[in-house]
């Protein structure tokens, strides 16, 4: 009985495990390449599902004929006859080759038929174009036909193509946000291309997906798609910042301590001000951000700021970010005036700040 009871319980386990990976799967997570939202990342999703599909078919087609074979054609007590040959069998042979040639043109013309899809380079008055660019750990996004410069947040317009020239300013690294599309490699003194679309609004998470070093994981991105017309109020307002003049207060104490000598403006940028840093993030903005440090520390609040500002090496071991030390007013001004510094909020990126963990 005892033994019994042993065997049925080790029966279970692989049960047990297959049953868990299979609800594994079940939960919702905002970085999922089945919740497709644009026509790139529903073509992708589909020529995954249709292949999925057809070997899902092929592997039980094999598994049940090698079931059938192996008790049709058992060694049975008694028999000493050797199985029927088929070996040298030419229709049986040309038979095998047509069902594998059919299955390889199913899994092949499809996919290459999207390829050629999502090759064209987009062109038209309505093209966003964007230059993407990798750095160890953030994101860099220039959008050249609106002249300025942001960080680890892309915003797009929905229903619109959007032009991606994707490079990297020192090792590799790779650009993927799933919902929109799959990976892109970002390769120093190389610029590779590819286009996306998002026909729903949202923000949308995404990552590095090529190991790039220490902190690979914490190289986050967002992707806001919004409004043509939350969009065009956004291009606006980084086109015209808040700078500044109209500053008072702790957030005029922080421009200070920002623009002092040996401190962030050697290596940022704000526009609007004289601070033109090219060696860390462009900071333009950066008020209405959602996170920070490349989206390592969300939400973009005063309690995060004051982290990083304390010790940016605590929270990202190995980034550049070399800062003096600073005391406990400095910090709290410094804040005041980061928090100061706001671009337009659309709809989506109100409520991702209402709630910065969810999609």
């Amino acid at each position: 009985m005892g033994g019994g009871g042993r065997h049925r319980k080790v029966a279970l386990v692989p049960l047990a495990l297959a049953a868990a990976a299979l609800l594994g799967g079940c939960g919702t997570y905002p970085q999922s390449d089945f919740n497709a939202v644009g026509p790139v990342s529903q073509l992708q999703r589909s020529a995954l599902v249709e292949d999925m599909r057809f070997l899902g078919v092929i592997g039980i087609i094999v598994i049940g004929l090698v079931i059938y074979a192996a008790i049709r054609f058992r060694h049975r007590p008694g028999e000493e006859e050797t199985p029927a040959q088929v070996e040298g069998n030419p229709r049986l042979e040309i038979a095998w080759w047509v069902v594998i040639a059919l299955g390889l043109i199913f899994l092949v013309v499809p996919p290459l038929r999207d390829e050629f899809v999502l090759a064209q380079t987009p062109k038209g008055p309505d093209v966003v174009h964007i230059k993407v660019v990798g750095h160890q750990w953030w994101w860099e996004f220039q959008y050249p036909d609106y002249q300025f410069v942001t960080a680890n947040e892309m915003h797009i317009p929905v229903g619109a193509k959007v032009d991606l020239q994707v490079t990297s300013a020192d090792v590799i690294h790779s650009f993927w946000a799933p919902n929109i599309a799959g990976t892109l490699d970002a390769i120093p003194g190389r610029v590779n291309t590819e286009w996306i679309q998002a026909d729903k609004p949202g923000v949308y998470w995404g990552q590095c997906k090529e190991f790039c070093g220490l902190n690979h994981a914490n190289m986050r991105l967002r992707v806001v798609a919004e409004s043509p017309a939350d969009f065009q109020k956004w291009v606006d307002s980084h086109q015209h910042p808040v700078g500044v003049a109209q500053l008072t207060g702790d957030a005029l104490a922080g421009w200070q301590v920002f623009d002092g000598p040996g401190t962030c403006k050697n290596c940022h940028t704000i526009d609007g001000t004289d601070a033109k840093g090219i060696i860390g993030p462009n900071l333009t903005g950066i008020g209405s951000r959602l996170g920070v440090a490349a989206m390592t520390l969300v939400p973009n609040d005063a309690q995060n700021l004051s982290t990083w500002l304390h010790d940016p090496q605590a929270v990202k071991p190995g980034n550049d970010m070399v800062i003096p030390k600073l005391t406990e007013q400095q910090i709290k001004e410094l804040i005041a005036f980061l928090q100061s510094q706001k671009t337009y909020e659309s709809p989506q990126v109100k409520a991702a700040l209402e709630n910065p963990l969810a999609q």
